[in-house]
């Protein structure tokens, strides 16, 4: 997409954050916690990102105010709606509320899956009680880190609402990383019956 609007991304480290901001100008959407990182929370800072305070009603109307705001300016934002890191094995659901000032504004929402290849699969995920030095060491002991970026079809904001956006970019996620919603079958009593791989 080489037009302002909302990129949306599947998340798995600190690393994604970086590898996007490197395509293009960008600002970021984070949960506030990010702030009081050491080291990415001063960094996130430094970037300009756009923190989101959770049960924070009156602040998070002024974030999406000026998520609006920056869509109109002809910016390019990038959110997570995950609100979380996941390994690379599955998305989490996308959470709607951040889309909708896309969906106020008319800005074209972009898919991007991100994976991890070869070493990098297992030494690149940033999850749950991590520590970021010891994170980042193991990251530069790699001898090499592949990652695959897959920017899926933009999605024309002003035709869809904000739950039809998240539904519908976590599917392109999901697509595009050969993953998708776990196969059922009915057992004999009607009940669903989960099939594991």
């Amino acid at each position: 997409m080489d037009t302002p609007g909302l990129w949306v991304a599947n998340h798995i480290s600190w690393l994604d954050i970086v590898i996007i901001g490197a395509q293009s100008p960008v600002t970021f959407i984070a949960k506030s916690e990010v702030a009081g990182w050491p080291v990415l929370g001063f960094l996130a800072r430094h970037i300009g990102t756009l923190f989101v305070y959770r049960g924070d009603a009156e602040q998070n109307r002024e974030i999406a105010e000026t998520m609006s705001w920056s869509l109109r300016q002809g910016k390019r934002l990038v959110l997570f709606p995950e609100g979380t890191t996941t390994t690379g094995d599955r998305v989490l659901r996308f959470h709607a509320k951040l889309y909708q000032p896309a969906a106020r504004v008319g800005s074209p929402v972009q898919a991007i899956a991100i994976a991890y290849d070869g070493a990098a699969r297992d030494g690149a995920p940033f999850i749950g009680e991590d520590d970021f030095l010891p994170h980042l060491i193991r990251l530069l002991a790699l001898e090499r880190i592949d990652v695959r970026l897959t920017y899926c079809p933009p999605l024309a904001a002003n035709r869809l609402n904000r739950d039809t956006l998240a539904a519908q970019t976590r599917r392109q996620v999901e697509a595009a990383l050969g993953l998708g919603p776990t196969p059922t079958r009915r057992t004999d009593s009607g009940l669903p019956l989960i099939v594991q791989d």
